[in-house]
C-alpha cells in the first residue's frame, strides 16, 4: 500500500502531491522497519513512528524503527491528538468500508453463479480483493465463497471472518473463537530472556486479538478451549484460571521457654547497679551507667548507649551480669 500511494505521489498524481511529514504505522516495531524499508528504496525521507496500543485499543506510545517506545500517557496534549488522530483513521476506514459494500459488481463471472445475487457479489469482492482475483479462481472457492451464509437462498444471521478481514468494522454481536498456543499466538515468547523478534511477534498478534474484541458494538462472547493441553496466553489473559486456596497449614504452638522466676529475678536486678559490666546478646559487652527503678542505662563497648528495661531483658536472657 505505501508503495502504491507513494509511486503515485511521485509521478506527480494531484490527488497525492502534498508530502506527509509524518508516517505513523498501525503496528509495531516490525510494522515500521518495513514501512522505513518501502521509503528508504523510494528515496524518500520520511519519519516513521508504529503505534503502541494500550488494553483498550488506544496508543499509549509511538516506537521508533529501532524498537525503542515514546510514552505518551505523560503529555496530556501528545496522547489527547494522537488519539483524534486514531479516531479520525478509524472513522474514515469503516466509511470508506462501508462505500466500498455498496458498490455493485456487474457483468463479470460473478453473474454465472447460480443464486448469486448483489449481496454475494459484494461479499465475492470483499473476499478476493479484485474481479482478476475472482476470475483467476477456482470455479469450486468461488462456489463456496458465493454460498457461504446462504441457507435455502436465504441469509444467515452471522458472517465467518478473520481478524484481519474485520479491521475497520464493526458488529452488533462478535463471536470470537480463541486458538491454541502455537496456532495464535503463533509465537510464544519463551525462557528469562526471549529474542525481540519473538517479543515483537508475540505483541503483534496480541494486538490483533484486541482489534477483534473491539469489533463488538453491543455484545462479545469469546470461546476458548478447555481440552487439556490446548492453552491459551490470550485467554488467560482475560479469564484467569481460579487457583483452589491452600490450605492453611495447622499452627504448632511455640515452645515456651522457662524463664528465672520471680525471686530469682529479684535477686539478679539488686546485682545490676551502676558501674557493673554486663553483656547483652545483641549489643554486646558493656558498662551500666545509671539506673532508675526497673530501666537502665548502659554504655556498651561499640560505642552505643541503650535504654533498657532490666526485667524484662532479664526474663528473655537478653542481658546478663559478666563475672
Amino acid at each position: 500500500m505505501l508503495t502504491r500511494r507513494f509511486r503515485r505521489y511521485l509521478d506527480g498524481d494531484e490527488k497525492f502531491n502534498a508530502r506527509p511529514d509524518l508516517l505513523l504505522i498501525d503496528g509495531g516495531g516490525n510494522h515500521v522497519r518495513v514501512a522505513c524499508r518501502v521509503l528508504e528504496t523510494m528515496g524518500l525521507d520520511i519519519p516513521a513512528f508504529g503505534m503502541v496500543k494500550d488494553d483498550r485499543h488506544r496508543t499509549r506510545a509511538l516506537v521508533t524503527p529501532q524498537g525503542r517506545e515514546i510514552g505518551l500517557t505523560a503529555n496530556p496534549a501528545v496522547f489527547s491528538l494522537i488519539g483524534q488522530i486514531q479516531e479520525e483513521t478509524h472513522r474514515f476506514a469503516i466509511e470508506f468500508s462501508r462505500q466500498q459494500r455498496k458498490g455493485r459488481v456487474q457483468g463479470s463471472v460473478l453473474d454465472r453463479i447460480p443464486g448469486v445475487g448483489e449481496k454475494r457479489r459484494t461479499q465475492l469482492l470483499k473476499h478476493f480483493k479484485s474481479v482478476r482475483a475472482i476470475r483467476e479462481a477456482p470455479l469450486e472457492e468461488l462456489e463456496q465463497v458465493g454460498r457461504a451464509g446462504a441457507h435455502g437462498g436465504e441469509e444467515v444471521p452471522f458472517l465467518l471472518s478473520t481478524i484481519h478481514s474485520s479491521k475497520g468494522l464493526e458488529y452488533g454481536r462478535v463471536i470470537l473463537m480463541d486458538v491454541a498456543d502455537g496456532i495464535f499466538p503463533k509465537t510464544v515468547p519463551e525462557g528469562p530472556e526471549p529474542e525481540q523478534a519473538e517479543l515483537d511477534a508475540y505483541e503483534e498478534e496480541r494486538r490483533l486479538f484486541y482489534v477483534g474484541m473491539t469489533r463488538a458494538k453491543n455484545e462479545l462472547s469469546i470461546v476458548r478451549f478447555r481440552k487439556e493441553g490446548l492453552s491459551s496466553l490470550f485467554a488467560e489473559e482475560l479469564f484467569p484460571t481460579p487457583r483452589e486456596p491452600r490450605p492453611n497449614p495447622a499452627k504448632r504452638p511455640l515452645p515456651m521457654e522457662m524463664g528465672p522466676d520471680r525471686d530469682a529475678l529479684a535477686a539478679m536486678g539488686e546485682a545490676l547497679v551502676p558501674g557493673v559490666r554486663v553483656r547483652h546478646r545483641t549489643f554486646g559487652p558493656g558498662v551500666l551507667c545509671a539506673r532508675n527503678g526497673d530501666i537502665a542505662t548502659v554504655s556498651f563497648d561499640s560505642g552505643a548507649d541503650k535504654r533498657l528495661s532490666l526485667s524484662t531483658a532479664l526474663r528473655t536472657g537478653q542481658l546478663r551480669r559478666e563475672e
